[in-house]
C-alpha cells in the first residue's frame, strides 16, 4: 500500500503541476482580456460624462462673460464718445480758422 502510494504520488504532483501551467495562460488571458474590455467599455460613459461636464461648464460660463461683455461696453461707448466730443471741437475750431486763413490770403 505504501509502495503503490509513493510510486502513485509522483505522477499525481506531475498532473497537478502541468495542470496548474495549462490552465494559467488561458487564465491570464482571459483576465487580460476581461481587464481591456472593461476599460473599453468604461471609456464610453467617462469620456461622454468629461464632455457633458464641459458644455455645462461652457454654458454656465457664457453667462457670466456676456454679462462682463455688456458692463464694459458702456464705459466703452461713453469714453469714445467723449473722445469725439473733445476731439471735434479743436478739429473744427482748426478748420475754421485755416479756412478763414485761406479766404484771407485769397482775398489780398
Amino acid at each position: 500500500l505504501l509502495m503503490g502510494m509513493e510510486e502513485g504520488i509522483e505522477p499525481l504532483l506531475m498532473g497537478i503541476e502541468e495542470g496548474m501551467e495549462e490552465g494559467m495562460e488561458p487564465l491570464l488571458m482571459g483576465m487580460e482580456e476581461g481587464i481591456e474590455e472593461g476599460m473599453e467599455e468604461g471609456m464610453e460613459p467617462l469620456l461622454m460624462g468629461m464632455e457633458e461636464g464641459m458644455e455645462l461648464g461652457m454654458e454656465e460660463g457664457i453667462e457670466p462673460l456676456l454679462m462682463g461683455m455688456e458692463e464694459g461696453m458702456e464705459p466703452l461707448l461713453m469714453g469714445m464718445e467723449e473722445g469725439i466730443e473733445e476731439g471735434m471741437e479743436p478739429l473744427l475750431m482748426g478748420m475754421e480758422e485755416g479756412i478763414e486763413l485761406g479766404m484771407e490770403e485769397g482775398m489780398e
